[in-house]
């Protein structure tokens, strides 16, 4: 047993005989227990129940009858360090085993990367140019190269699909994805095609460049619907009739698709997000620092951390930025880091973290 196994040998023979094979070479037990020849995983209650809800599903495609179907639209969600990521490859590893029948999208390349998937604008055909053009449009068009595409990578045997870093979505580029799906699948009116959707991510980040949160679109639709409600209810309390004209107008502009709707994919994310069935993991699984778990844990809610926290961290300003010696750029590699922004730790390398720590006077941990 490896250093980082977390199930003990006693655990694994105790549960014995209550060992399945899926023939992927893993053991996954009745308990939520995952176990490989040379290395074994105790998953916890929350990764073991999503892990649970597409493993059969995902395993018996030959047999659709026999085997629950999934929510047709799910969100994971989570603090950061609880296992996003580590359900997201066991799911990979269980869809793809013999062929792709998981597809993992994300808004950037190096998400894309981490989770073996592809860029959303890659799949959607669509140049950096016609972003400009996105707020002008009714629909944006699907195009027909991204459908012959998605027909030649036999999307036809897609079982799942999973959207990472889905704070990074917006709501109208969620259902110009299920619209292309659809198109592939001939199911238009079915998300995606009928294909079930595990979105991943929480909406406690910053925007995306050019966008709004998908999460934040949807509050930003339901809030105006009722700040508007309210205004025309205070305003024409007495003329019902009133009210019924505008309460029509708006649904007509908010709900139908129509070709004069120029927020119908925006509509259509909020649907799909609004439909969500959530699972949240709350267990840290990264960091087994208590203290440090805590900080971010404060981060996360939007507070500060507490002064008196601040010992066990590294401040980079103009003082310290070429104080490092060689094993404490060593050390930095395995760092987690704390920076006000959105980017990924695999985006921020040595230098470019020193340099926007002293720009900005951040934390970095």
């Amino acid at each position: 047993m490896e250093e980082n196994d977390i199930v003990s040998l006693d655990h694994l023979q105790h549960n014995e005989e209550k060992h399945k094979d899926d023939g992927l070479g893993t053991s996954w037990y009745n308990d939520g227990v995952q176990s490989k020849i040379d290395h074994a995983i105790l998953l916890n209650d929350g990764q073991a129940e999503i892990i649970n809800t597409y493993k059969d599903y995902l395993l018996n495609p030959d047999n659709p009858g026999g085997t629950a179907l999934p929510p047709s639209v799910a969100l994971l969600t989570c603090k950061g360090g609880t296992g996003k990521s580590f359900v997201t490859h066991q799911l990979l590893k269980i869809g793809n085993h013999k062929t792709k029948t998981v597809w993992t999208l994300a808004s950037n390349n190096l998400n894309a990367a981490d989770i073996d998937g592809s860029t959303i604008a890659s799949v959607l055909k669509q140049r950096i140019q016609q972003k400009m053009e996105e707020a002008k449009t009714v629909q944006q068009k699907i195009s027909h190269a991204a459908v012959l595409a998605l027909e030649r990578q036999n999307v036809c045997n897609a079982r799942l699909i999973i959207i990472d870093k889905i704070s990074n979505v917006t709501a109208s580029k969620l259902g110009q994805l299920s619209r292309l799906f659809s198109e592939c699948t001939q199911k238009p009116n079915e998300f995606f095609g009928g294909i079930p959707v595990l979105l991943v991510g929480h909406s406690n980040q910053k925007e995306p460049v050019g966008g709004l949160l998908a999460t934040t679109s949807l509050l930003k639709k339901i809030d105006n619907e009722t700040k508007a409600k309210e205004d025309a209810t205070r305003r024409k309390q007495n003329k019902a009739k009133h009210w019924k004209m505008l309460s029509n107008h708006k649904s007509a502009s908010i709900i139908d698709a129509n070709s004069n709707n120029v927020a119908s994919d925006s509509t259509l994310g909020c649907k799909i997000l609004a439909s969500c069935r959530w699972f949240e993991l709350t267990a840290a699984e990264r960091s087994k620092d208590k203290e440090h778990n805590e900080n971010v844990d404060r981060l996360y809610d939007g507070m500060p951390i507490q002064l008196d926290k601040f010992h066990m961290y590294k401040m980079y300003n103009d003082n310290t930025l070429m104080a490092d010696s060689p094993e404490e750029r060593l050390r930095w590699l395995k760092a987690p880091v704390i920076v006000k922004t959105n980017r990924e730790r695999c985006a921020i390398n040595y230098a470019r973290a020193l340099q926007f720590a002293k720009a900005t006077n951040a934390i970095l941990v």
